[in-house]
């Protein structure tokens, strides 16, 4: 549920789904063309890893974030990630 509140609050996601705790967010410059946002993946990534969350990176053109926390997982440590997350989104489209 947080990450579709991310995605309403981002132009930047695209697309949020996954299954149990194998997620997936996927980076769009345009929601309307759907046009892979690859450059912005790489900044969100370093953002991301200068923040302390480490992220996968996935999909054929290399936008889709993957998440694969781990099974102990706290629900501090997840409101931390998408707090992270927030931060990158908006930091990466301000640049746009």
């Amino acid at each position: 549920k947080q990450l579709l509140n991310l995605q309403a609050d981002h132009k930047l996601v695209g697309d949020v789904r996954g299954q149990g705790l194998m997620l997936g967010i996927e980076l769009v410059r345009d929601q309307n063309s759907k046009e892979p946002a690859t450059q912005e993946m790489l900044q969100v990534m370093e953002i991301c890893k200068e923040n302390g969350l480490l992220i996968g990176k996935g999909g054929i053109d290399g936008n889709v974030i993957r998440i694969q926390p781990p099974l102990e997982l706290t629900h501090d440590q997840s409101e931390k990630a998408l707090q992270i997350l927030d931060i990158a989104f908006t930091k990466v489209e301000n640049k746009m």
